[in-house]
Parts: C-alpha cells; sequence; structure tokens
C-alpha cells in the first residue's frame, strides 16, 4: 500500500492476463487471516462475511435457508450510476414455475441454462427472446494415467516404447470418432449447438479452426482403422459380432459424468453405447453430482485410495473418460488449466499428459503456453492461440463434443443489456434497468435473472423517483 488510494502489484513473470489478476475485490489482509488459518475460508457462507464486491454492487446478506443474495449499490463504486439499487438471486426449483412468474412480470430475465425449449415464449406477450453462442464448450477427458488411452498398454506401444504416444493418440481420436456429435444435437437440444472441433469456442474472440481442422466425423470405420494403428487386430482380437464383456473386450474404461447438466446426463449414455462397438467394454458408468466428482478426479492421489468407485487396478488411475462442461471468456486463456503436469482434470489422478515428448513441430506444450501468455498484444496473442488449438487438436488430451448455444427470455421492459455478456454472467449490471414507461410495476418493480449453476434468480429493483 502505497497510500490510502494507491496499491502497488508486483508481478514476477511476463503474464498477458495480468488484468485479471488485480481485477478482484482489495480486503484487509487481517479480514480473512483467521478464516485461511481456521481452513473454513468459504464464499458461500450464510452470514455473508465472506463475500464482498469491488464493483457496481456489494453483498448486503446472503440467506442459505431460502436460497436469496441479496447485493446493494456500492457507496464506492467510481464507474457509471447504476440504474438500480439491488439485485436479488433467488432459487426457482422448475423452469414451468418461473415461468408462471415470468408470465406474471415478476421475473424480467430468464437464464438459459433452464434450457427453456425453442417454443418456451411463444405465447408470452412483451417477452424478447435470444438464441446466444456460449463462450463454453462440452468435453470428454482422457486420463492419461490410463494405459490405454495413454497408449503404453497397446500392442504397438508394447512392441515400440518409441511409438507409445502416437498409439495414444490413435486411441484417443477413435474415441473421438465415436461421438454422434451432430446427432445428439439435432435430437436432444433442439439444434441449439454446433459440433466442436476445438477447445476454443467459436465465439472466442481470434477464433480459427474449421477451415483447417474439420470436426472428426461419427465413423465406427474410422475408429476402428485408429484402434487397427495403435496395433489391434479385429480378425483375432475380439469378436464384434459378439456382446462386448470384461470377458472378451479390448480393454474395459470407467466413465465419470456429472449429473448437474440435463445435456451431460444425455450425451454421455449415447458414448456409452458406441464403444462397444470397437471392442471397448464400459466398466461402469457413474453419473453423480460434483460433490463426488471432485474428490474422484481433481483431487484424486495416485494411486488412488484402495476400493474407491471406478477403480479396479489401482495403477489404471481410477476413472478414464470424464465428461464435463467449461466456460471461457471472450479471450480464451487456457493457462491455469493445461500444463505438461497437469492437463485436464487436473488431480494428480489425472496428470500424466506427455510433457516434453508432446511436441508440435519441434515445440512443446509449455513452449508454446509460455509464449503465448507472455505476449501482451492481443492480436499477436489471438495468432499464437491458433498454435495451442493446432497443438490440442493433434493430442486429444480432451476431446471437445460440441459448443452450446443459450436460449434467453427476458421482458420488453428491460433496457441496457448486452446479450454476449449476459450469456458469460459478465453483465455490465450497472447499466442495466426498466424502460422509463414501466409504470405499471411502481416504484417497487423488480427484474429476476436465473442463474445456471446455483439454480437461483438475480432480482433487480427499480428506483424510486
Amino acid at each position: 500500500a502505497i497510500d490510502d488510494l494507491t496499491v502497488e502489484f508486483t508481478i514476477n513473470r511476463l503474464y498477458a492476463f495480468y488484468k485479471g489478476l488485480i481485477s478482484g475485490a482489495i480486503i484487509p489482509e487481517d479480514y480473512y487471516t483467521d478464516l485461511y488459518d481456521a481452513g473454513d475460508y468459504n464464499f458461500n457462507n450464510p452470514s455473508g462475511i465472506d463475500a464482498n464486491g469491488a464493483g457496481p454492487f456489494m453483498v448486503e446478506y446472503i440467506d442459505a435457508t431460502n436460497m436469496e443474495v441479496l447485493v446493494e449499490r456500492n457507496p464506492y463504486w467510481c464507474g457509471a450510476y447504476t440504474k438500480v439499487d439491488k439485485i436479488l438471486f433467488k432459487k426457482i426449483d422448475t423452469l414451468e414455475a418461473v415461468k408462471a412468474e415470468f408470465a406474471a412480470g415478476t421475473i424480467h430475465i430468464l437464464d438459459g441454462q433452464y434450457v427453456p425449449k425453442k417454443t418456451a415464449f411463444d405465447n408470452m406477450d412483451n417477452v424478447l427472446e435470444a438464441f446466444i453462442n456460449d463462450p463454453s464448450t462440452q468435453e470428454m477427458s482422457f486420463n492419461f494415467n490410463n494405459g490405454w488411452l495413454n497408449g503404453s498398454f497397446t500392442p504397438l506401444g508394447i512392441s515400440d516404447s518409441n511409438l507409445i504416444d502416437k498409439a495414444g493418440k490413435a486411441v484417443r481420436k477413435a474415441f473421438s470418432h465415436l461421438v454422434p456429435r451432430q446427432l445428439f444435437i439435432d435430437e436432444n437440444m433442439e439444434g441449439l449447438a454446433a459440433p466442436g472441433n476445438m477447445l476454443m469456442p467459436s465465439i472466442c474472440q481470434g477464433w480459427s479452426g474449421y477451415e483447417t481442422h474439420p470436426v472428426r466425423e461419427y465413423s465406427v470405420d474410422i475408429a476402428k482403422s485408429l484402434m487397427e494403428e495403435a496395433g489391434y487386430d479385429y480378425s483375432t482380437d475380439v469378436d464384434l459380432n459378439s456382446e462386448i464383456t470384461s470377458e472378451n473386450c479390448l480393454f474395459e474404461i470407467y466413465m465419470l459424468s456429472p449429473s448437474t447438466c440435463c445435456a451431460r446426463s444425455q450425451f454421455a449414455p449415447r458414448v456409452e453405447t458406441e464403444l462397444p462397438k470397437i471392442g471397448v467394454h464400459i466398466a461402469q458408468h457413474l453419473s453423480t453430482g460434483w460433490g463426488v466428482i471432485a474428490p474422484l478426479t481433481f483431487g484424486c492421489p495416485t494411486p488412488p485410495p484402495p476400493g474407491a468407485l471406478g477403480v479396479n487396478d489401482s495403477d489404471l488411475g481410477g476413472w478414464d473418460l470424464f465428461f464435463v462442461g467449461l466456460s471461457w471468456d471472450l479471450d480464451y486463456d487456457p493457462s491455469g488449466l493445461f500444463d505438461s503436469a497437469s492437463i485436464r482434470p487436473n488431480g494428480d489422478n489425472w496428470c500424466t499428459f506427455p510433457g516434453d515428448t508432446a511436441t508440435l513441430n519441434g515445440r512443446s506444450w509449455d513452449e508454446l503456453l509460455e509464449d503465448y501468455t507472455s505476449t501482451y498484444d492481443f492480436e499477436e496473442r489471438m495468432k499464437k492461440v491458433k498454435l495451442l488449438q493446432d497443438f490440442l487438436y493433434e493430442w486429444e488430451p480432451t476431446a471437445c463434443l460440441f459448443y452450446p448455444q443459450t436460449h434467453w427470455g427476458y421482458s420488453s421492459l428491460v433496457s441496457g443489456l448486452d446479450l454476449v455478456l449476459l450469456s458469460i454472467s459478465a453483465q455490465q449490471w450497472e447499466k442495466v434497468g426498466l424502460a422509463s414507461n414501466a409504470d405499471e410495476f411502481g416504484s417497487t418493480s423488480f427484474i429476476i435473472l436465473i442463474n445456471c449453476t446455483l439454480v437461483v434468480l438475480i432480482l433487480l429493483r427499480k428506483k424510486s423517483k
């Protein structure tokens, strides 16, 4: 601290996204010291003591019982004057209950993460809607501790240790070719998505990929040919005309998917039916909540503890396929998510990415990533992100499945919305309000936004005149 109004930051290495490091709230150290020391630091503390804001709004209260969070205008905010006084987040369980309030006018913004059908607002007067490309991906991540997925247990990898990485790539790409992306989008998502080829979503600034890297088409034949590149022989190794079991398969894997997303709840089982077509048996598929998933993936040690879910042989690393949806910003930044020691997910149970042996045109992932994150000029950085995309497409540490769209409904009285910022939860809420002619709602009218992950509402109160 230089003085009461000045803080100096010293960053110990070049990092293009330095603004993100200093954009959070500035809180006195002693405010959090006891919480950190006690190990119970929690942004969801019902008292609200752990929640603060340095932007246009600040927390007024958190009611965990009724699932409400109320924020009010921050009197120290130095930006544009806010058009609303307060925002209330409040839980509503079902889409139908939310739509009833939306129709009554007590809700003014309906979050697309409730996945409303295309016809959801057809008979609702004064409701506008938008279909927004979401800067996010749905992905299928591979566990690199699994010898079949990293290539070391494949016939090719066993015969020549120098070809382990080649064999692993072939197996992972084979799995990717067994995902019926477009079919799933058409049948299960009303067409509200695009097949994915790159881990950088198409809406991100600087995106490129379709032109040079086609979406891996659904093809059992291509998948089989890739498995043959890894050394498997379909004339002798497995009988694909019989039911694939743990006794007659090429190998078996464990699948893990969140139950918190209706799309993942549908497409993970779809992939489960595809893998036996190339002789891979699904030993177990667990669809569960994040409270179970996190200890089994991101925080799971190597080897997993004896008796852990999804573990037959501890030396296989536990779960093998992990379905996950990840949100990005408009300025794509994979740093912190990908490095040679920690590919997604980032627990010890998943972290044997080839590292120094994985190169693209003679350059390792770490070299490409460091070059990218230390480039401050945005246009130059967007050129270098293409090299990262090329690398990830070639090595397939995680297969991009598709880029989703979100369907939003909002009242025609709402003003100041930026729909893209809305879809990434980065709306400039100080600029959002109700139309000045909204007199029928009176001075205590509300705007409500439903947020996906927490299943809550945001409610904006119109300023009294």
